[in-house]
């Protein structure tokens, strides 16, 4: 019984950590694409200008 007690306890932690990860994850792609759209309107406003747009990465 205990140890049926302790091991959900432990798999409950493991669920928690795992969303922890997951919501990790959303945040650092958030912040990628966040990058790709701030670099996209650089270069949009680079070619109106007529500035010549080297990309970096």
């Amino acid at each position: 019984m205990q140890l049926e007690l302790e091991e959900k306890e432990a798999l409950a932690r493991l669920a928690n950590a795992e969303l922890k990860v997951a919501k990790s994850q959303v945040k650092v792609e958030a912040a990628r694409l966040a990058v790709i759209e701030q670099r996209l309107k650089m270069a949009r406003a680079s070619i109106l200008h007529g500035d010549v747009v080297i990309p970096v990465m």
